[in-house]
């Protein structure tokens, strides 16, 4: 077994990448790292504020040996934190690290004189809070000397050492303010319950008949007048206009006169030219031919509408997320991408988004991480076109694990954001 110790030891000197050396690390130290993982370290039996702190340090510094071992595949820096716990269980004082021993300063400098002092003055009143918030402590300055390459963000292990100093005793300086009789109680109604948005299914879609229009009666102009010339015998000698509807006859009569005069005249002939024109009665009007109804077209047949397939797309998806984060990967991205495009198939009324985190930490803080994480997606979600108000938005911080585990475990699947059409 400490072969194999050895091996990994030199393996992560040369595959470490980032993750900085903290006082009292060494390659030596690594060989008693991986059989002190595996030591019980006991939590009855102790006698007294001094034991109780002792132990609770030697767990505390015990898992951080673990996280750096076992997950950061950091056994140089999982040496100092063991050679801390095992120091404490000897019941050795120890201290919280400096900030300059580790190159810092400015707000490490402000971060480490309220750790001091809350722990000098409340570690024997409230030992296991105070030896969380110590290794709280030395965790937030590791990762803060690593800059870049930290393996956790500084500003997450920050927000759970501040309260943990508080459970420790921490208090910050208060003005005394006199206090003001309160007013007598007023009752207040409760407010009423919030309307319950029910879900109306769209109407089935009606075709609309459209009455025929009204019948048209047409028009059929009278027939052209006919020649009245063609209902009276014309004699030889007559002409007929019969354009007006009445026959007119015009007739050429030939007079032959003699006039007698004194010799020596000649007897004349004298032709007269006499016209006569006859009106015979008007002929009978002809009467128009009755209108003809002329019936509509029968109304066509109603064409059916055709009613749209249901999707066959899932209705939940899950995002994943890095140990302590709450940004998106390209990954989370693409399944964001896939939820919005089911959403829009199924034209559902709300899109439930819920965030997850692991037992790692303080259930207040996971209850926080698991809200960022949910809030993260939501805004990715909106940014794609999808109406805020139909997205549901909440956090079950480590209560709903994925992964049913102890407290205090990281554990990848738990780290998520559940997203469920609701139809």
């Amino acid at each position: 077994m400490k072969t194999i110790s050895r091996i990994m030891a030199a393996t992560a000197l040369v595959s470490v990448v980032g993750c900085g050396k903290l006082p009292g690390s060494s390659l030596g130290g690594t060989f008693i790292v991986e059989p002190f993982l595996n030591r019980v370290i006991p939590t009855e039996g102790l006698t007294g504020p001094g034991q109780v702190y002792s132990a609770a340090l030697g767990r505390e510094y015990q898992a951080l040996a673990r996280i750096a071992a076992k997950e950061d595949v950091n056994w140089i820096d999982a040496s100092a934190y063991a050679k801390k716990s095992l120091a404490a269980l000897r019941g050795e004082e120890i201290q919280p690290w400096a900030p300059s021993v580790l190159g810092l300063s400015g707000e490490a400098d402000s971060v480490y004189q309220r750790v001091l002092s809350t722990l000098n003055a409340n570690a024997g009143r409230n030992p296991v809070a105070c030896a969380r918030a110590m290794a709280l402590y030395d965790n937030y300055v590791e990762e803060l000397s690593e800059g870049a390459h930290a393996c956790s963000d500084p500003a997450v292990i920050l927000a759970e050492l501040d309260e943990q100093l508080a459970a420790c005793g921490f208090a910050e300086a208060r003005t005394v303010v006199v206090p003001v009789p309160a007013p007598a109680p007023v009752y207040v109604p409760p407010p009423p319950p919030a309307p319950v948005v029910e879900y109306v299914p769209p109407p089935a879609p009606v075709v609309e008949y459209t009455p025929p229009p009204a019948p048209v009666v047409e028009y059929t102009p009278p027939p052209a007048p006919i020649d009245a010339c063609s209902a009276v015998s014309v004699p030889a000698n007559c002409t007929c206009d019969g354009a007006s509807g009445n026959a007119i006859l015009t007739c050429e009569r030939v007079v032959t006169r003699e006039v007698v005069k004194e010799v020596p005249v000649p007897t004349e002939v004298i032709r007269e030219v006499v016209r006569e024109v006859q009106v015979p009665a008007p002929a009978a009007p002809v009467a128009p031919a009755p209108a003809t109804y002329v019936a509509p077209p029968p109304p066509p047949a109603p064409v059916p509408v055709p009613v749209p397939a249901a999707p066959n797309l899932p209705l939940n998806y899950t995002i994943y997320f890095g140990y302590d984060r709450y940004d998106l990967t390209a990954e989370a991205r693409q399944v964001i991408d896939e939820a919005v495009a089911a959403f829009r198939a199924y034209a559902a009324p709300f899109m439930d988004i819920i965030g997850h985190t692991d037992t790692r930490g303080s259930k207040a803080y996971n209850t926080r991480l698991a809200q960022r994480r949910a809030d993260a997606v939501a805004g990715a979600v909106s940014s794609r076109g999808v109406d805020r108000s139909s997205l549901r938005v909440s956090a079950s911080s480590e209560l709903d694990p994925a992964i049913t585990t102890g407290d205090g475990v990281r554990e990848a699947l738990n780290r998520r954001v559940s997203i469920t059409i609701v139809q």
